[in-house]
């Protein structure tokens, strides 16, 4: 019985993988073309200020992925706050020296990673580039890093990956429709 199982398992997976990808760039696809001005803008300066760094498309997905550009400065789950949702406890440690100078508390730390974008944008630059060094270039690597640490989360970096192929989609249709070169 399990024998014959295994191959209808198999065809099934075959058969609906694909069409639940599709379905996830559909809904990127939607995502983007129905952003509202605020999102647009948060979208553009990560991308602007990536791009210092040679990481606009990196800096845009997770922009997204992480906050929806904006919308959610608070992680459902985890302490993560702001844009790129850095995670108080990693914060504290990276920059330990001036926290403990400054005496900052964690309610001025969540104060400031939720809302100065440049500190937040700082900080998950910080964390992209210390991933990228230890994965040499991986980007793949970097991304999963990004938000399981060293466990990793190839899900994560699934969608990151899928969410780059949908903004280079969108930036070059929005290039077309307003004639720039």
């Amino acid at each position: 019985m399990t024998e014959r199982l295994i191959p209808i398992i198999l065809l099934l997976s075959i058969i609906f993988i694909p069409l639940n990808a599709d379905k996830l760039d559909d809904r990127f696809d939607k995502e983007l073309e129905n952003l509202t001005p605020m999102q647009f803008e948060v979208m553009q300066d990560s991308f602007n200020k990536g791009s210092v760094f040679n990481l606009s498309w990196t800096m845009t997905a997770i922009a997204w992925q992480e906050s929806n550009f904006g919308e959610n400065r608070v992680g459902r789950t985890t302490p993560d706050y702001g844009v790129y949702q850095i995670n108080i406890n990693t914060f504290k440690k990276r920059y330990s020296d001036i926290i403990k100078k400054h005496k900052h508390s964690d309610k001025l730390i969540i104060k400031m990673l939720k809302y100065n974008d440049a500190l937040n944008f700082s900080a998950s630059v910080t964390e992209v580039q210390y991933w990228l060094s230890v994965y040499k270039g991986n980007y793949y690597k970097t991304w999963s890093s990004y938000n399981g640490g060293w466990k990793g989360c190839t899900r994560y970096a699934d969608i990151i990956k899928k969410r780059i192929k949908a903004l280079k989609k969108f930036m070059a249709k929005k290039h077309q429709e307003y004639n720039l070169c």
